[in-house]
């Protein structure tokens, strides 16, 4: 595993698309942070006693902020993480150096977690910088703040397996993040709400992929929300953090048999 990664650090270190992503994500954390915080103290008069920076509440609004820095970020790195070896032609230099199909895939899997992992560590250190400055008093329970870190742990490693996946398909940056964009923006919400939603009823909708990814770490005040309409007229904004965990890991495991069989069956 050290050699599949040190492999995948080489690549990378020197390409500056990557780094950019990369970095992109690490700087617009603590930056939308600090305009979510300014845009919502503009906005809540100081005589209404709410604080939306406290702890342990305050993980679940940082978590939806950097949502949706991830969504675009942590997909283009994953999408550039194998177009690059479509443009640089390295993907067939690999195979024939040595490496397996299924070292290859790994390899990328096994770079993607540790990226993902550096970006949870400092999700947890954003979100607890934005609460000193916010005057919160710091309360570290150690249950919430696990459960925030590998919610986010799991939705960046999901949109960057997803980036990957639609990479290694379509072949091109440009063009996969393109269709990524048109159908996690427009053809899932629409199909899900308009056709599904009409016919199915329930909650059913919010099972596809993207929402899916999306709700693990959801717009928070969806609770509040629902609690101010009548019962006879309640839906479910969010799935539940659970049911997004479970099926998130679905879809992965779904999408790694796909890229799996992908490499197996592609001649490079």
């Amino acid at each position: 595993m050290k050699h599949l990664l040190q492999l995948e650090w080489m690549k990378y270190r020197g390409n500056k698309t990557m780094v950019i992503f990369f970095l992109a994500t690490v700087i617009l954390y603590p930056i939308g942070l600090l305009l979510t915080h300014t845009f919502l103290t503009s906005v809540i008069p100081e005589d209404i006693p709410v604080d939306l920076f406290k702890f342990p509440e305050i993980w679940a609004l940082t978590g939806y902020v950097v949502n949706w820095i991830s969504y675009i970020f942590i997909v283009l790195m994953g999408m550039q993480m194998i177009t690059l070896e479509y443009s640089g032609k390295t993907l067939r230099q690999n195979l024939i150096t040595g490496l397996t199909r299924a070292e290859f895939l790994l390899s990328k899997v096994l770079f993607l977690a540790v990226a993902c992992l550096v970006l949870t560590l400092w999700f947890g250190i954003a979100t607890l910088l934005l609460g000193l400055y916010a005057g919160s008093e710091i309360q570290l329970e150690l249950s919430e703040v696990l459960k925030y870190l590998f919610l986010h742990f799991l939705m960046v490693f999901a949109y960057g397996f997803v980036g990957l996946v639609i990479g290694l398909v379509f072949k091109v940056l440009a063009l996969s993040f393109i269709l990524f964009f048109i159908y996690a923006s427009f053809i899932e919400p629409a199909f899900a709400h308009l056709v599904h939603n009409n016919i199915f009823g329930g909650s059913s909708y919010l099972y596809y992929p993207a929402n899916s990814f999306k709700d693990l770490l959801p717009f928070p005040y969806y609770v509040h929300i629902s609690e101010m309409i009548e019962p006879e007229d309640q839906i479910q904004f969010a799935l539940s953090n659970n049911h997004a965990i479970i099926a998130s890991l679905i879809y992965l495991g779904l999408l790694g048999f796909l890229a799996w069989r992908k490499m197996q069956r592609s001649n490079f």
